[in-house]
Parts: C-alpha cells; sequence; structure tokens
C-alpha cells in the first residue's frame, strides 16, 4: 500500500500501446469530428469535482511527486529558505535594538 499514489508504467506496454497506435495510422477527419462532438455534447469537465475525502486529497496531492527528482520539490525549498531569511532578518533587527539601546 505504499504505492498508492504512484503510477508506475509498464515499458513494455507502453512501446505496445504505440506501435499499435502506428500500425492504425492517423484518426479519420471524420472520426476526429464525431469524438469531439460526443466530448462536447457529454462534457465531463463540467461533472469533475475532484477529490471530497481527505485520502483521495493526499493522493491527489502526491501526483507531482512521482516524477520529482528529489524528495523535496524546488518550490518547498525555496519556501524554506524563505522562512529562514525572514528569521535572520527579524534576529539582525532585534541585535541592532539591542546594540542602540546600550
Amino acid at each position: 500500500m505504499a504505492d498508492e499514489g504512484k503510477v508506475i508504467s509498464n515499458p513494455k506496454r507502453v512501446l505496445a500501446g504505440r506501435v499499435n497506435r502506428m500500425k492504425r495510422g492517423p484518426l479519420p477527419l471524420e472520426s476526429m469530428h464525431r469524438m469531439r462532438d460526443a466530448i462536447n455534447r457529454k462534457k465531463p469537465w463540467q461533472l469533475s469535482t475532484g477529490p471530497r475525502t481527505p485520502a483521495g486529497k493526499a493522493i491527489v496531492a502526491r501526483n507531482g511527486k512521482v516524477r520529482q527528482r528529489n524528495s523535496r520539490s524546488i518550490r518547498e525549498i525555496r519556501a524554506d529558505i524563505s522562512g529562514i531569511m525572514c528569521l535572520i532578518e527579524a534576529n539582525r533587527e532585534s541585535w541592532e535594538d539591542v546594540l542602540r539601546s546600550v
């Protein structure tokens, strides 16, 4: 259950899918129009509500982590650095106040 949020694709299946798509060739223009019309009739994007349970929200939150190189993203590291810089600045200002009062 540790790999709940990860999607692991089998390279052989991916390759087989690509080969089969190439065998069939491109979709005819009529088929593309028919698919487009069906999608526009059903409008699935209007019915999508996203995750509702805390467990579902946790899984979705991990989606971006699948292809991430490190355990922490650049955004998380920058947020931490920003917080540390704020602490350093506050500490410097408090020391300047102490030195002024002496």
